[in-house]
């Protein structure tokens, strides 16, 4: 989790510097290739804020890396077109394996999770081929997003707001080989009325592979911990 953390603050300052000259553009939410080689951001152009916060609509790009100084490379191809398909991209995550890329898409803007319309997508980078993840998107009444993949990138889990259109639970999907979903389900809970009662979001789940080294007691302790002076 820290490492993932680090990865994104690298990436964001990296995509600044990229993109220092473009003052007419908004980059964000830059990740990395499976392979490292490129990264892949979301860039839109710059609109009167917030009074035409309609208007804003990012696209999905793509540009090469350079691991052996850390450069981000001027020179873009867009994967997915805001202006051809009249919606803006945020949020995109390249599976393990290298063979897919999943955003989410909503009419305007990069803040998803209060957009009802948000829905889940999915490019094959080896065919370009994009699959609306319909079996995915059953339930219009919340939105789908804050998706992250498996270390074997056949399952992943995203935060939804179906049903009550209030607040966000964990769902997770199972994908083929040929990136067919199943249909998705919510994470089980001891009571079955538990997501009734709960009043709060589960916004962001990730799924790792390895302890994060730090128990539930360890977390409630810190908290309650005062904080140290800074040196």
């Amino acid at each position: 989790m820290i490492l993932k953390i680090l990865k994104r603050i690298f990436l964001s300052f990296a995509l600044c510097i990229a993109l220092s000259s473009c003052s007419n553009k908004y980059p964000t939410a830059p990740c990395f290739s499976a392979d490292g080689e490129y990264v892949y951001y979301c860039i839109a152009d710059t609109v009167s804020l917030p009074s035409e916060i309609e208007n804003l609509k990012y696209s999905l790009v793509r540009a090469a890396f350079d691991p052996s100084d850390g450069r981000i490379s001027e020179q873009v191809d867009t994967i997915w077109s805001a202006s051809e398909h009249n919606g803006s991209v945020c949020h995109p995550k390249a599976s393990p394996d290298g063979r897919w890329i999943m955003f989410t898409v909503s009419d305007y803007g990069t803040f998803p999770i209060d957009h009802r319309e948000s829905t889940l997508k999915m490019i094959d980078l080896e065919t370009g081929e994009i699959n609306d993840l319909a079996e995915v998107k059953k339930d219009e009444s919340g939105s789908d997003t804050y998706h992250s993949w498996s270390a074997n990138g056949r399952w992943f889990v995203f935060a939804s707001k179906r049903g009550d259109g209030l607040f966000a639970k964990p769902y997770f999907c199972h994908l083929d080989a040929d990136g067919n979903p199943s249909k998705p389900f919510v994470l089980p809970q001891k009571s079955s009325r538990f997501y009734e009662l709960n009043l709060k979001s589960f916004n962001v789940p990730d799924l790792g592979s390895a302890s994060i080294g730090i128990s539930l007691s360890d977390s409630k302790r810190m908290f309650k911990t005062g904080s140290e002076a800074f040196k």
